[in-house]
């Protein structure tokens, strides 16, 4: 939608009637218009509202506004006669400049209250940017002054990050404004806060209530539409519906979202990040599980180095990649090893005690005929031929002393 720009009268002669349906029409043709207006009537909406008339008066001026009623002397008349008391032919005279100053010195230093019996008796105890900010209707506003910069006024502090009753009042009356004005869909709405927020966040009370109204939608053969899902839930209060369950269970930054989005589809968010970023739940999820480091996160790879090309005819050349070795610890030589250390605080750290003695190396075990008792032989035993040892016959074969400790010479020659 394009964004409308501050209307100008081409006729400067017009009655203040034709003047003021001038403006109702500028007013209906515009959605932009509509719904700041009332942003500006929701924001100062009694008993709490999210901005103070000293808020105001800082942000919207009495020469400011003025010269945007430049056209329109009905208008300020009207603003300084309710805090002057000066009669309206002669406030309709006066040009903007002029009436700006009275404000500007009444604003700094108003009359005593026993001098104020010249304004209305429901003004008499309000301040002067009171009675300016009551004077001054929203729709002459939007239509006089830019759109964009009354925008900025909404959401210049960012209200809707601090839980309060006041930031749900201005979420509600945001999105129902959104929702007269046609300025959204009902389906884009419940899209931008998405179906497991509905499911999450909803009470089962009316989940339940909407599944009643959906099967008797089919009951009745007639289809079940997101507008009704809003409508629903109405019941009795013909006030609360469903933008209301959702300012009490879905989270602000969400309904935010929708917010924004249809400040962008009316074009108020202005090129140099005058107004907040526009999400959608989707990435306001993305950015929280961004933020939130996963367990199950896999390590980094390094990429794979491949080697350059070698040259036609070249020879490869290996070159072993050097051992690294890990950098030697303080006081790891061995003229140090036993040495006083000094400890992190400066304190003396006790000495390091030798190693003890390696263990004594173990012999290896005898073979296992060592272990075997010696056999003496009977007697009458020889080495014959018969004999197990000499298999072959013949001359017993003499073994040598020297070469076994088994076998030894005994008396007449015998082995034992």
């Amino acid at each position: 939608m394009p964004l409308p720009a501050p209307l100008l009268h081409a006729n400067a002669s017009a009655s203040d009637a034709d003047l003021a349906r001038e403006v109702r029409g500028h007013h209906d043709a515009h959605a932009a218009v509509r719904f700041v207006a009332d942003v500006l009537r929701a924001i100062h909406a009694p008993p709490t509202p999210l901005r103070s008339a000293n808020d105001f008066y800082e942000r919207f001026p009495a020469r400011l506004v003025l010269d945007a009623f430049e056209r329109r002397a009905d208008l300020r008349a009207r603003l300084l006669h309710a805090i002057t008391g000066g009669p309206h032919a002669l406030l309709r005279r006066m040009p903007p400049g002029d009436l700006a100053t009275q404000i500007e010195l009444l604003v700094e230093d108003d009359i005593p209250i026993e001098e104020r019996s010249v304004r209305a008796e429901e003004y008499r105890l309000l301040s002067v940017p009171e009675i300016y900010q009551k004077m001054i209707d929203p729709v002459d506003l939007c239509t006089y002054v830019a759109l964009r910069d009354l925008w900025a006024y909404e959401h210049h502090d960012a209200w809707w990050t601090t839980v309060s009753d006041v930031a749900r009042r201005m979420l509600v009356a945001e999105i129902k404004s959104i929702r007269r004005h046609r300025i959204l869909s009902d389906t884009e709405i419940l899209d931008r806060i998405g179906n497991e927020t509905l499911e999450d966040r909803l009470p089962l009370a009316v989940r339940t209530q909407i599944r009643a109204a959906s099967r008797k939608a089919a009951a009745d053969g007639r289809p079940f539409s997101d507008t009704d899902m809003f409508e629903c839930t109405r019941a009795g209060n013909v006030e609360r519906d469903l933008v209301d369950e959702f300012a009490d269970c879905v989270p602000a930054l969400v309904l935010r979202a929708v917010i924004e989005r249809a400040a962008e589809v009316l074009q108020l968010a202005t090129s140099d990040g005058g107004t907040t970023v526009v999400a959608s739940v989707p990435s306001l999820v993305a950015a929280t599980a961004s933020a939130t480091p996963s367990a199950r996160t896999s390590p980094a790879v390094s990429p794979s180095v491949r080697p350059a090309p070698m040259a036609p005819g070249a020879q490869p050349s290996f070159s072993p990649t050097p051992s690294v070795r890990p950098p030697a610890l303080p006081g790891a030589s061995s003229a140090l090893r036993g040495a006083t250390l000094t400890g992190a605080a400066g304190t003396p750290a006790a000495a390091r005690p030798a190693p003890a003695s390696l263990p004594a190396a173990r012999e290896p075990p005898a073979p296992a005929f060592a272990a075997a008792p010696l056999v003496p032989l009977a007697e009458d035993e020889s080495f014959g031929a018969e004999s197990t040892n000499n298999p072959g016959g013949g001359a017993p074969r003499d073994f040598d002393d020297s070469a076994t400790t088994q076998v030894t010479k005994g008396p007449g020659g015998r082995r034992r």
